[in-house]
C-alpha cells in the first residue's frame, strides 16, 4: 500500500475517478498534502493513537533542562545499516528506537516508519529490522536519531544506578504549566528529579525537571506516538490492522469539500463509513478505567459497598 493508492480509492470513493482511471499527478499532490493534514489531526487525538513511545535519554548532574524534536539536546545512537528500505539495528548505544525518529544519515529526512524485526526501546528487545525511508544504502556505522517533538508526556520514571546490579526505577509526576508555577524554588538540588513540565513549542519542545539532580541517571518518558506524516505518494506503508479503510474513507471524506461533490447519498455513505472506521480504531485503542480496590477492612462496613466513603464515613439518611 502506498499513499498514492489511498489516494487514488478516496477519489474513487467520492465519484471523482473511475475505475481504472488514472489520477493526475495535481490531483494527487493536492491530495497527498490533505493526508498529510489527516494525519496530523489523528496524531493530537488520544485514541486515534495505538501506542505509546518510552523516549530514554541521560542526565546530567546539574542539569535540569533539555530539549526533544528534530534539532532537541535529546538523542539516541544505534549501530546499524541501511539496504533500500531496510535499517538493520545490531545495538542501541545510547537512548531508544521510537517509530518516526529521524536517522543522521548522507540521504536528507531518513525517518523510520514501521517497525519489522526490531521491537523497539533499547536493549535486546530493540535488535532487528524497522522500515525506513526514503531508499538508500548506509553501511553499518554508528547513526545519530532525533526523537519525532511530542504531543505531550503521559508518564515517566527516573533510572538511578545505571549500569549497577540493583538498578532502581522511581515515578517522575508530569506537572500542568499551573503547578509547575508553584514551585518557588525550581533550582532546588535533589538526588533525582520527582516532577517534569514539558512545554510544547512549535519545533523542539522543552523539558525542566525538579529538583534539580545531582547525580548522572536514567530518564524514562511515555508518550503518545505521533503518526509520521508520508515523505512522497510512493512510499511504501504498513499501516496497523484496521487504519487502511479509516485512512481512504477518512480523506475522501475531506475532499468530498475540495471537490464540491453534492450527491447526498454518496456524502452520507463517505462520511458514515469515516466515522465508522474512527470509532473501530478507538474501540480498539480506548484503555479499560482501572478498578480501584478497597482494603476489606474498609469494604465490610457499610456492606459489600465502599460507597459511603462518599459521605464522609456516615451513612445518608
Amino acid at each position: 500500500m502506498r499513499p498514492t493508492d489511498l489516494i487514488r480509492d478516496a477519489l474513487r470513493a467520492i465519484g471523482v475517478a473511475g475505475v481504472g482511471q488514472r489520477v493526475g499527478a495535481a490531483d494527487t499532490n493536492d491530495a497527498f498534502a490533505t493526508l498529510n493534514g489527516l494525519l496530523d489531526q489523528w496524531s493530537i487525538q488520544k485514541l486515534m493513537v495505538a501506542y505509546q513511545n518510552e523516549i530514554i535519554h541521560p542526565l546530567a548532574p546539574d542539569t535540569d533542562r533539555y530539549t526533544i524534536g528534530p534539532n532537541g539536546s535529546i538523542s539516541a545512537l544505534i549501530a546499524a545499516s541501511i539496504a533500500a528500505d531496510v535499517m538493520t539495528v545490531t545495538q542501541v548505544i545510547t537512548g531508544s528506537i521510537v517509530k518516526g525518529m529521524t536517522l543522521q544519515t548522507a540521504t536528507p529526512e531518513t525517518h523510520i516508519t514501521a517497525f519489522l524485526s526490531g521491537g523497539g526501546g533499547d536493549g535486546p528487545r530493540a535488535v532487528g529490522t524497522y522500515q525506513v525511508a526514503p531508499l538508500q544504502t548506509q553501511a553499518q556505522a554508528p547513526l545519530s536519531a532525533q526523537y519525532p517533538r511530542p504531543i505531550g508526556i503521559r508518564s515517566a520514571f527516573v533510572r538511578t544506578n545505571v549500569g549497577g546490579n540493583t538498578p532502581l526505577d522511581h515515578p517522575v509526576s508530569p506537572l500542568a504549566a499551573a503547578n509547575w508555577q508553584r514551585i518557588s524554588q525550581k533550582s532546588l538540588p535533589g538526588p533525582w528529579p520527582q516532577a517534569l513540565y514539558f512545554q510544547a513549542t512549535e519545533n523542539n519542545a522543552n523539558l525542566w525537571y525538579w529538583p534539580v539532580p545531582t547525580q548522572a541517571s536514567e530518564m524514562h518518558l511515555f508518550a503518545d506516538a505521533i503518526l509520521s506524516r508520508f515523505a512522497s505518494v510512493e512510499e511504501q506503508l504498513t499501516l496497523p490492522q484496521g487504519t487502511e479503510l479509516a485512512l481512504r474513507y477518512g480523506l475522501a471524506e475531506l475532499l468530498l469539500v475540495d471537490y464540491g461533490v453534492n450527491d447526498e447519498l454518496r456524502i452520507r455513505q463517505v462520511k458514515d463509513l469515516a466515522k465508522r472506521g474512527r470509532d473501530l480504531i478507538k474501540a480498539s485503542n480506548a484503555v479499560p478505567q482501572e478498578v480501584i480496590a478497597y482494603d476489606p477492612a474498609i469494604v465490610s462496613r457499610g456492606g459489600a459497598s465502599a460507597g459511603w466513603i462518599l459521605h464522609g464515613g456516615f451513612s445518608p439518611t
